[in-house]
């Protein structure tokens, strides 16, 4: 019944009144004849509630019309990292009502709004129940799976709302449309008897490889960031990230740039600055990095 029950409510995500408590009826045969539910509000505030859900939905919905899946998805995922603080306080954290209304939510929270959002676009959406590894700390977690041009992605819209050591809210990709390899590093899918996974096995829609920030064993690293802070500076965006597809690239940029080594960096940032007659405070930056991703996360004061 809590495998059944799951499915149902990942499916209607605006229902979020639902309490996980319920009462459940047997006959004499042992059938199930009955389910008792409960709710946290009355008919008409959770009616008030879904109204103004579906309102919210229908606006980020309707500024995508005429866009490709993946520009779609990709706002989606945007929309909710920069409108939506992590809150594990909130009274409506685990629903999309806290999401995308209050602005205040948990992973579930934001899982069933990218839901929401995509099942609006009609956009086929998944969402997953399991657990993160977040450094050596295990947690319950939830995250999406999305369909673009016929291939399954990993979308978690949780981690990739991270904040900067400058103190700034941070919309990153690093978990955007991942293959069922790359997120198995650090997720794990809880079994449901009533819900079979697809296979992610494509990074074409892969946010680092689409944008050209994907540094391949061949490429000349100092080349590539020159690339990426161009790319930020020509879009007024201060954030200018790379993704490393060997360990060893990566180990190699990490050591280079960042390991008390900064003069490299400025020194790119300076040359770019000059090239694309942008003004830039290259005296101060911040510096993120994830291991497991393998991705460079660097925040420009501009």
């Amino acid at each position: 019944i809590n495998d059944f029950l799951s499915c149902v409510t990942r499916t209607l995500p605006e229902v979020h009144y639902l309490l996980d408590n319920y009462g459940l009826y047997i006959d004499d045969d042992r059938n199930l004849t009955e389910i008792d539910f409960n709710y946290s509000c009355t008919k008409e505030q959770g009616e008030s509630e879904i109204y103004l859900l579906n309102q919210e939905v229908d606006r980020i919905v309707e500024k995508t019309n005429g866009w490709s899946d993946s520009d779609k998805v990709k706002y989606f995922h945007d929309q909710i990292i920069l409108n939506c603080q992590y809150d594990s306080s909130s009274v409506n954290r685990y629903s999309a009502y806290g999401c995308l209304v209050e602005g205040k939510a948990v992973c579930e929270g934001y899982t069933k709004a990218m839901y929401m959002l995509c099942d609006r676009a009609g956009i086929p959406c998944i969402q997953i129940i399991g657990n993160g590894n977040d450094n050596g700390i295990i947690e319950s977690h939830t995250w999406n799976m999305v369909k673009i041009n016929d291939n399954w992605y990993h979308v978690d819209t949780t981690w990739d709302d991270p904040v900067t050591d400058m103190g700034n809210d941070y919309c990153q990709y690093d978990y955007f449309n991942l293959t069922d390899e790359e997120i198995s590093k650090e997720h794990d899918v809880e079994d449901n008897k009533f819900l079979e996974l697809p296979l992610a096995v494509s990074n074409e829609e892969d946010y680092f490889v689409k944008s050209g920030l994907f540094v391949k064993d061949n490429d000349d690293i100092s080349l590539m960031f020159e690339k990426a802070i161009e790319k930020g500076l020509k879009e007024s965006c201060r954030f200018v990230s790379l993704k490393f597809q060997s360990r060893e690239k990566y180990n190699q940029a990490i050591k280079l740039y960042f390991n008390n080594n900064s003069e490299g960096l400025f020194e790119i940032i300076d040359n770019v600055q000059k090239r694309c007659n942008i003004s830039l405070k290259s005296d101060n930056y911040s510096f993120m990095n994830n291991d497991v991703i393998m991705s460079v996360n660097i925040e420009l004061s501009m």
